[in-house]
């Protein structure tokens, strides 16, 4: 059985600061040994630039 995991990454200056932070966040789950299912970009309750990482690991 999987399981599903959501982590949101924000940063209020700059969006290719945002994509850097993604990206360092989603290697760092990949060494970890998770799966990364999805990246999705949007905007949080405050309209802060956010990425959305869905992350899976076999339980």
């Amino acid at each position: 059985m999987k399981k599903f995991e959501i982590i949101r990454v924000s940063d209020w200056w700059s969006t290719s600061s945002l994509m850097e932070k993604a990206e360092n966040t989603a290697n760092q789950k990949s060494q970890e040994g998770y799966q990364i299912v999805n990246i999705s970009f949007g905007y949080s309750i405050w309209l802060a630039p956010s990425a959305y990482i869905t992350i899976t690991k076999a339980a």
